[in-house]
């Protein structure tokens, strides 16, 4: 084999190994940039979870908060609604006993009318008997003076009483005082129906006094219970205001008990909306760890290579030192010698 053609394949196998130096440049290049890409890429990656998992957790937070108010503005609103039908039932109470209370003065009223209405007619018989009874003391007495002067001028007057006769056979009289016993008994009759009619009178009076004392306290009792009708008629108007009072606060209640219930089945849904992004959560996570891992191994893999391609540079250099090496000795071999 000539010496040429060794010396040229020699070099062309330096130039084969500065081409496979190039080569091995041009990977720790690419195993660089992938290593690079990988960091920006796990980095992203990185940066995004924490925003979302901190998102999440802000979402989270946000929804307890919502479901505490709403507890407590449900409960609360459970008690007042408990309260709201208590003033109901209290109220419905409230206007069935007033309305006893107007039936019982109405009934009262109507006896009391019905109890003047006969005190009236008492008192105007009363009336009528006493007018009778001092019109009959009136006369009585009349008859009484009548009988009593009668009485008086009879009891004045003389009367011939015969007494016999005398010794010659001649009747004899006597004037004595005129005893007026028809007199006396009419006055004396007189007198007792006087007596009578005063008594008459005096229980006429006392009738009317009655009669009129009746007819004043029936008159106050109808007044009162005209009163008490009245007070009744504005109490169930108040009844029946406080009653369309609490039934308008229990319908409110009720309003916003069932706009708590759609606020509820709101927060239900947005609990199974924060479950799914839990889940996306756990599965960022889960890529997260997971990536991190490939990472690690690719890492590893690539400082493996950068170790592989350092070896195989340094390998290449001296090949290519001993190739330049050969090649030159050869060279030197195949020059002509000049004797002199």
């Amino acid at each position: 084999m000539q010496p040429r053609w060794l010396i040229a394949q020699l070099e062309e196998f330096s130039f084969l190994s500065q081409s496979q130096s190039a080569l091995s440049d041009e990977v720790r290049k690419v195993l660089g940039l992938t290593e690079s890409h990988g960091a920006e890429h796990t980095n992203r990656l990185d940066n995004d979870v924490h925003r979302f998992t901190a998102l999440y957790e802000q979402l989270m937070d946000e929804q307890r908060e919502r479901w505490d108010s709403h507890e407590r503005r449900y409960q609360q609103t459970v008690r007042t609604l408990d309260e709201r039908d208590q003033e109901l039932t209290q109220a419905q109470s409230e206007l069935e006993e007033t309305k006893n209370h107007q039936d019982f003065w109405q009934n009262q009223l109507t006896r009391a009318r019905n109890w003047k209405s006969r005190a009236r007619t008492r008192l105007d018989s009363a009336e009528r008997e006493l007018r009778s009874a001092e019109q009959r003391t009136l006369s009585a007495e009349q008859d009484y003076r009548s009988a009593k002067a009668n009485y008086d001028y009879a009891s004045s007057q003389t009367i011939r009483v015969y007494v016999g006769k005398d010794s010659r056979g001649n009747a004899q009289y006597e004037y004595r005082p005129n005893p007026a016993t028809a007199e006396r008994h009419a006055m004396n009759a007189a007198h007792g129906r006087l007596q009578t009619a005063r008594e008459e009178e005096r229980r006429a009076k006392s009738e009317y006094k009655a009669a009129r004392n009746e007819y004043k306290e029936a008159c106050d009792q109808v007044n009162g219970s005209m009163s008490a009708v009245s007070d009744m008629e504005v109490a169930t108007k108040h009844s029946y205001s406080a009653l369309s009072s609490a039934e308008d606060a229990k319908t409110n209640t009720l309003n916003a008990k069932y706009s708590l219930d759609e606020e509820r089945r709101i927060l239900e849904q947005m609990d199974d909306t924060l479950k799914s992004i839990e889940s996306c959560v756990n599965s960022q996570q889960n890529c997260q760890r997971e990536l991190h891992q490939h990472n690690s191994m690719a890492l590893t893999t690539l400082r493996n290579n950068e170790q592989i391609q350092e070896d195989l540079v340094y390998e290449i250099y001296k090949i290519r030192y001993a190739l330049e090496n050969k090649a030159n000795l050869l060279a030197a071999f195949d020059a002509p010698v000049f004797l002199g």
